[in-house]
């Protein structure tokens, strides 16, 4: 079963290594898809209020608030662009004379046709009534031709008079504006009394046909004053105090007062288009910033869902609750403490991904509402003091000094802050600053502390304080294995000391390889008495048995401590110790004794089930494992002495071997039956491991010098 177990995580393994960008692709995905609903989701409360309804309800503001008013400051500057000074023209002063001039030809013309014996009044009139110039209607033509000399007099000069007149009063400057408004508002009302309704008429046609736009709008330079106009205007800025009356029920909402309503977060108002598209788009761009930091700088996590996992929660969490309670956080930043994930974050991986999230999450917090620019900047400066105050979180304490840099950090940032504004800082603000700091600082540590611990066994981590408890001794499985197999017990300490040390030369993680130096061997103790370390002054039971019943007995310790192992929730990470600290190894002692009884021997039926060493730590205990037995071994027979010379090989027995050859020689042994293949273990690893037995090995053993026997026998004095 647990070699089946294995195959198919190392199948799964396999897959999603192969695979690994489109595990990162699936986060990424995921990551956007909760964001978005995060940002896109709409409160219920207040829903019901409209602009240009009645509101259904009273609502006071719940704090003090200061916000730049996107209404006021577009009516001010609306206002500022349309002041009649920003309206440039460009005028023709050659216009009206131009036109008095053609007036006074259609006067001639006119008098000519008048004049004119040869043409009869319909003739007359036919040509009245084509003038190029200035046509006229077969009524005013009748009129003209109608009047006498003096009364055409007086239409020629009540139309001059008028159309002068009216150029005067309006400093012969004509618009379009103007000079609708004159055709219409002052014209009809001027016309001389001393003429019949039928020739004020032809004055009036006369004057408005004369009369033409001599200013024009500059179209270009016009905008551009303008927009100079509304550039200048500054933002408005409007001021609720805690308690103030926004709306009262039944009452218009105002387009002000919604306005109000939605700064104050009491309001969600319809997102569009627009906005959906822009909180999808801060969604994509934080899942691209996480993946391709975790892409670039974190390519191992690729590879590990359940990590993956924990950092998508600790993404989202801080996020949601931004979301959720946005108008605590703006009355009270110092209260957002965004260190209770940063933390975990640093202890469970690295302080690279811990800021990392941290630094995505404040810039996302900035985006959530009006003036929570602060709340992202000190919450930042928390997580930051508390990523780099956690170092090893191997200690309740370790926790709390973290907490404390965080209240600090807090506490300096808040204060920065409120002393650069311009309304400066009270000491009630002060107080409020320090208390809130502090609250974070400890929150925090509490918080962290669990979550820690929580998402470690999440994401498959054993921490070190999970470990440190492993390691007790009234762990009830290491007092079994003290009571009912003591030598095993004691071989286990030993080979945790000599992994240690190694481990700590090397790099790697000291406290999960003592702490998987402890628990290798615990399948010993359900048959104790068939491994030598237990045998004390018993009989092999061995010897009654056949070679392959006995290397299955011996092979099955790695399966039963399994299995113990998992029916004490003992972390997965300390089962691989079990499962792995003799790999594939063949069992050498039974095999050779089956090759001398037997013809044809299956190997494979003396090999441990495996599997070979995957991490660092598990290689080293392997080559401990080996080494402290066979040292052992050799010492209790007497073989094993001090370091030896090749010209001194004589002086030793026959088969005495010193510690340095013994570990080389088991060493060597494993790497040359492949067991450390899947291992990352590097050459200069497995120099630097040599050494670090060799010193650790003689400082237990120290195994004495031989003295040179006596030539002669001392004589008594």
């Amino acid at each position: 079963m647990i070699v089946r177990s294995y195959r198919l995580k190392t199948l799964l393994r396999s897959l999603i290594e192969h695979h690994h960008h489109w595990v990162l692709v699936l986060f990424g995905i995921g990551l956007t898809v909760i964001l978005t609903v995060i940002f896109t989701w709409r409160s219920a409360v207040n829903q019901d209020i409209m602009v240009g309804r009645p509101s259904p309800r009273t609502i006071n503001a719940d704090r003090d608030l200061t916000f730049e008013s996107q209404l006021l400051t577009e009516a001010k500057r609306r206002e500022a662009a349309n002041d009649p000074r920003n309206l440039v023209y460009n005028e023709d002063t050659q216009i009206h004379g131009q036109q008095r001039e053609q007036l006074q030809a259609t006067f001639s013309v006119i008098n000519s046709i008048r004049d004119n014996p040869s043409l009869n009044l319909d003739q007359q009139r036919g040509q009245l009534t084509e003038l190029p110039s200035l046509p006229l209607s077969d009524t005013l033509a009748i009129t003209i031709l109608d009047a006498d000399d003096d009364t055409w007099q007086r239409i020629k000069d009540q139309t001059n008079a008028l159309y002068d007149r009216t150029l005067r009063e309006n400093n012969y400057s004509l618009d379009e504006t103007t000079l609708a408004d004159i055709k219409i508002r002052y014209l009809p009302y001027n016309l001389p009394s001393s003429l019949e309704q039928d020739q004020r008429a032809v004055v009036l046609y006369l004057v408005e046909q004369t009369l033409h736009v001599n200013r024009t709008l500059n179209q270009e330079e016009t905008e551009r004053r303008q927009q100079t106009a509304r550039n200048a205007v500054q933002s408005v800025s409007k001021d609720v105090v805690n308690g103030e009356n926004i709306v009262r029920q039944g009452d218009t909402v105002s387009a002000e007062q919604y306005e109000t309503l939605v700064k104050m977060g009491l309001i969600t108002p319809e997102l569009g288009i627009d906005g959906f598209m822009g909180r999808l788009l801060l969604a994509l761009l934080v899942a691209l910033g996480l993946g391709m930091a975790l892409y670039i700088d974190q390519h191992n996590l690729l590879t590990w869902p359940r990590a993956l996992l924990v950092i998508l929660i600790l993404t989202v969490i801080p996020i949601l609750f931004g979301r959720l309670f946005i108008g605590t956080w703006l009355n009270f930043p110092e209260t957002f403490a965004l260190a209770i994930i940063a933390i975990p974050l640093a202890a469970l991986f690295n302080n690279n991904l811990a800021l990392i999230v941290s630094a995505l999450v404040s810039i996302v917090i900035m985006f959530l509402g009006e003036g929570a620019l602060q709340v992202g900047m000190i919450s930042f400066a928390g997580a930051l003091c508390g990523i780099y105050a956690i170092r090893r979180a191997d200690r309740a304490m370790a926790f709390m000094m973290a907490g404390v840099w965080i209240a600090l950090g807090v506490f300096a940032t808040a204060m920065v802050w409120r002393l650069i504004q311009p309304q400066g800082v009270t000491w009630q603000q002060t107080m409020f600053t320090v208390i809130f700091s502090v609250l974070n600082g400890g929150i925090t540590a509490m918080m962290s502390l669990t979550l820690h611990n929580v998402l470690g066994r999440v994401a498959g981590i054993v921490t070190p304080m999970q470990l440190l408890e492993l390691a007790h001794p009234n762990q009830p499985l290491l007092r079994r294995l003290m009571q009912e197999a003591p030598g095993t017990y004691h071989h286990s300490v030993v080979v945790s000391n000599l992994a240690e040390q190694a481990a700590e030369r090397i790099g790697a993680d000291t406290l999960l390889t003592r702490v998987g130096a402890y628990y290798h061997d615990i399948g010993k103790m359900l048959r104790p008495f068939f491994f030598t370390d237990n045998q004390y002054d018993r009989s092999n039971v061995h010897d009654n048995l056949d070679p392959q019943t006995s290397a299955k007995l011996i092979a099955d310790h790695v399966i039963e401590g399994a299995k113990i192992a998992r029916q004490h929730k003992i972390p997965e990470q300390i089962v691989n110790f079990i499962v792995e600290h003799h790999g594939t190894d063949v069992i050498r002692y039974f095999y050779q004794q089956a090759l001398q009884a037997e013809d044809s021997v299956d190997i494979n039926n003396y090999r441990y089930p495996g599997p070979k060493p995957q991490s660092k730590e598990t290689a080293i205990l392997m080559l401990a494992d080996g080494v402290e037995a066979t040292v052992r071994s050799k010492e209790q027979s007497g073989m094993l002495v001090a370091e030896r010379h090749d010209d001194d090989d004589h002086q030793a027995p026959k088969g005495c071997q010193s510690i340095a050859q013994v570990v080389n020689q088991s060493i060597d042994m494993r790497i040359a039956s492949g067991q450390l293949d899947q291992s990352p273990l590097t050459q200069h690893d497995l120099n630097t491991i040599r050494q670090s037995f060799v010193k650790t090995l003689q400082g237990i053993y120290h195994p004495r010098v031989e003295y040179p026997k006596l030539i002669r026998e001392a004589q008594p004095k």
